[in-house]
């Protein structure tokens, strides 16, 4: 769980920068945290091996005055927040959205998912899901973009803006929304979430840094990640039968800054291993391994997902 310190801004907003990073990482359907709960607030939070709630109280709780990137002064009131986390998992997949056979054929072209809200279900939990809304960009010199934007419950919505077109599929930006306060992360350079050509031993990296205003200070965020296609499978989402790239990747994040005059210093590392569908443009499973160090400390989590249907609502 998270490392508090009453001072510092290790708060429901920091959490979720973190958890919008991985997801602008490993893609649609990758990593997300939990809904949030209110709660009373408290200055500690303990974690207790019985469950994998924390309750936090940082300068978000005890209210302090913001400005976002455009200038916009903003009172966050006091808050409590309980920030749920996902249980690691260790069941074996289901029979047909988390299982897969080998596939022969390639996958198709890469092409920018269809417009609408998709959503993502546990393999061990059909109640525990999560939308993703998928709407249309501005489009540029034969650049499709899309807005893609994950609900994180009470804790608020993390946008990103994704290129699709010659350089293949290419993360710009993120924009957080929560507790009132908006944080933008314009990655410098561009992150490559899948490059244009693929097929089985492709390998590519990505190095990219960005700077969030928050706290009356700023959080540099510093990404690498190492992304290998490693087969083809055939899986099952809704009784149809998707070709798609597994795809592995390894992700290390570094926080560093300050926010209400105290240091920032943070990372997270996280595994996954997915299966793409280039021709929908989605990640239609996703099996996810990550733990947090520093301010950002939290256990192992496992998490894993499917797509609950090829045809957005």
């Amino acid at each position: 769980m998270q490392t508090l310190f009453p001072n510092k801004p290790s708060s429901a907003t920091v959490v979720l920068l973190a958890a919008s990073v991985l997801l602008a990482i490993v893609g649609i359907g990758g990593i997300a945290s939990g809904a949030a709960d209110d709660d009373e607030p408290k200055q500690t939070a303990q974690v207790d091996s019985d469950t994998d709630d924390t309750t936090t109280t940082s300068l978000l709780d005890t209210g302090v005055t913001t400005t976002s990137l455009g200038g916009t002064v903003t009172t966050v009131k006091p808050t409590g927040t309980t920030i749920k986390r996902p249980t690691t998992t260790t069941a074996a997949p289901g029979p047909n959205e988390c299982s897969s056979t080998p596939a022969s054929s390639n996958p198709g072209g890469e092409q920018p998912p269809a417009i609408g809200t998709f959503t993502y279900v546990s393999c061990t939990d059909p109640n525990d899901s999560t939308d993703v809304k998928i709407a249309a960009g501005q489009n540029s010199g034969g650049v499709t973009r899309r807005e893609i934007t994950t609900s994180q419950g009470e804790l608020g919505t993390v946008t990103s803006t994704t290129a699709y077109g010659p350089a293949g599929i290419v993360q710009e930006k993120l924009t957080i929304q929560a507790n009132g306060v908006t944080l933008q992360c314009d990655w410098n350079p561009d992150i490559t979430e899948y490059p244009f050509e693929l097929s089985v031993g492709k390998t590519w990296t990505a190095d990219s840094t960005c700077t969030a205003q928050v706290f009356g200070g700023s959080i540099t965020i510093h990404a690498t990640a190492t992304r290998k296609i490693t087969d083809r499978v055939i899986t099952k989402i809704a009784a149809t039968s998707v070709t798609a790239w597994v795809v592995d990747s390894t992700v290390n994040l570094k926080f560093t800054g300050s926010g209400g005059g105290q240091p920032i210093n943070g990372a997270i590392d996280e595994t996954s291993h997915a299966f793409f569908d280039p021709s929908r443009g989605l990640e239609v499973y996703d099996k996810s391994t990550s733990k947090g160090s520093g301010d950002f400390e939290y256990p192992e989590t496992t998490t894993e997902r499917h797509l609950k249907s090829l045809s957005p609502s």
